[in-house]
């Protein structure tokens, strides 16, 4: 029934990109579901409970699109001239402003009109998109792509000339994250600054893990370090995570009380895992469950993607195939019983790429793009589910993206705000 499931999930999103091809084809090579960004919006004068701002672009606007975060409808739209040197806009909430961030600068902008309060510049030729903790951003800046990276603190409550701090990195830069007070800097070694000064607390050297840092724990090989401290708190038996010619082993999430660990078996050109599940204090098996495999082992490998409501959530990349152009990435969601490892709901959303998890709601969205040489243009989508049933609230797949573009969400609900880059 699940295999049946999954074949109509592809026939409907190849279905979708056929009519997209045959009938959507504007303008700057881009797809239109609604009004086209550059014409003129009335601002809203009152918005929703709830918003999901979405942030996009087109050959020559910068765009923030405003959802009803309940049912996913467009309320209106914020169009800015496209800059020469932005390739990408992250929206963000907080401190009482909708900030627009792009590369090499942040908009602060009037939440009900879009209108630009002020603009720091963030002075490089590259920068990477920042997270947003409370009234500071954290993030990082180049002048040339993965080298001589800078860190830095920047007041997120006014306009400012100069840094709260700055850390010269000696190392590439993969990615950055907030936790407890920390700043992580993931390259090929882990770099731990202290969030207020920008002063290194420590580094981590070798292979390592951020996948359960909101637990507090950073996993490197078989063992488990403090995230704080950057000492090791743990040790799994080397032999739960045996890896050799035939086989790897790793540890992909961890709590205090409970690991899972996923075997992959190579019988080329396919692989097959295992997902395990292991008590921490016993270090005795919970269960385990066929943990996916496929074409050199890309396709369908489950992970675990987080814990919610003491279940663990599982994160699975499909590859479908989209006949001549290629295939489509989506994303598969899966619960499954802490204590059985039996499946409770699964449903498959649409293309992959980030995601976040609100109270009881996983919204979760991605683009893709045909890889033709006439240049097909860019779908996205955004998927609302609900983590207590498994069923999708709303979809949108209809918002206006360049060729090649992408897109990032942010929620405001009760005051807060919610993003991938507010951590």
């Amino acid at each position: 029934m699940k295999n049946r499931q999954l074949l109509i999930n592809a026939a409907l999103v190849i279905g979708v990109l056929i009519i997209m091809i045959t009938t959507g084809c504007k303008k700057n090579n881009n797809i239109s579901g609604d009004q086209e960004p550059g014409k003129e919006t009335n601002p809203v004068v009152k918005l929703p409970d709830s918003i999901l701002f979405v942030g996009t672009g087109t050959m020559d606007s910068t765009v923030i699109y405003l959802l009803n975060a309940a049912t996913g409808t467009l309320v209106t739209k914020y169009n800015y001239p496209r800059d020469a040197q932005s390739t990408w806009c992250v929206p963000l909430v907080g401190n009482g402003f909708l900030y627009s961030v792009e590369e090499n600068k942040i908009n602060a902008l009037n939440i009900n009109t879009g209108a630009v309060i002020w603009t720091d510049s963030i002075k490089s030729r590259y920068s990477f998109p920042p997270v947003l903790h409370n009234d500071t951003f954290y993030g990082v800046f180049t002048n040339a792509p993965g080298l001589n990276c800078v860190v830095y603190g920047l007041d997120a409550t006014k306009q400012s000339n100069t840094f709260l701090w700055q850390y010269q990195l000696s190392d590439y830069y993969k990615s950055i994250n907030y936790y407890n007070g920390i700043i992580y800097i993931s390259g090929s070694n882990l770099t731990a600054l202290d969030a207020k000064t920008g002063a290194l607390k420590w580094t981590l050297n070798g292979p390592y893990s951020l996948s359960s840092l909101n637990n507090g724990i950073i996993i490197s090989g078989n063992t488990f370090i403090d995230a704080n401290t950057g000492t090791q708190v743990g040790v799994v038996s080397p032999s739960l995570v045996v890896s050799n010619n035939s086989q790897t082993t790793s540890i992909v999430y961890a709590t205090k009380s409970i690991f899972f660990t996923r075997v992959t078996k190579f019988m080329t050109p396919l692989t097959y895992s295992q997902l395990n599940a292991y008590d921490v204090s016993t270090g005795s098996l919970k269960w385990n469950i066929n943990g996916g495999g496929g074409y050199l082992g890309s396709d369908t490998l489950k992970t675990v993607y987080q814990i919610w409501n003491n279940q663990p959530i599982l994160k699975t990349t499909l590859s479908l195939s989209a006949g001549k152009y290629g295939s489509v990435k989506t994303v598969n969601y899966s619960e499954l019983d802490m204590d059985t490892g039996q499946l409770k709901w699964s449903y498959t959303a649409g293309f992959g790429g980030q995601d976040f998890t609100v109270n009881n709601t996983l919204y979760s969205y991605g683009t893709f793009t045909l890889n033709l040489a006439a240049g097909i243009p860019a779908s996205s989508s955004i998927v609302a589910a609900d983590l207590y049933t498994g069923r999708q609230k709303w979809t949108k797949n209809n918002l206006y993206v360049p060729n090649g573009g992408s897109v990032a969400v942010c929620l405001l609900a009760g005051g807060r705000g919610y993003s991938v880059y507010m951590q």
